[in-house]
């Protein structure tokens, strides 16, 4: 690509002035659809490293226990209302 033209290119694809408004509500989802991504990607890979390195050792994955019910209390003062539940 000739220097010229690659001046040019730059020049029509970075105007130097722009004329745009990004409102409050569409800049924010897009930036939580951007973090979202962000994250998704993240966990994407974390699972493939934990796979490959499961492969490369030879060994099988462990097996996961899998429960009924799982509860997650604050404190004593919500036995009241779990208790019926479990038991």
């Amino acid at each position: 690509m000739k220097p010229k033209t690659f001046i040019i290119l730059v020049l029509i694809g970075f105007p130097l002035k722009v004329f745009a408004y990004l409102d409050p509500g569409t800049g924010n989802a897009l930036f939580a659809f951007v973090l979202a991504i962000f994250g998704s990607m993240l966990y994407l890979l974390k699972n493939l490293f934990y796979k490959a390195r499961i492969l490369f050792r030879g060994g099988r994955a462990t097996e996961v226990v899998v429960c009924d019910i799982l509860l997650f209390s604050e404190g004593k003062k919500y036995w009241s209302t779990f208790k019926p539940i479990v038991g």
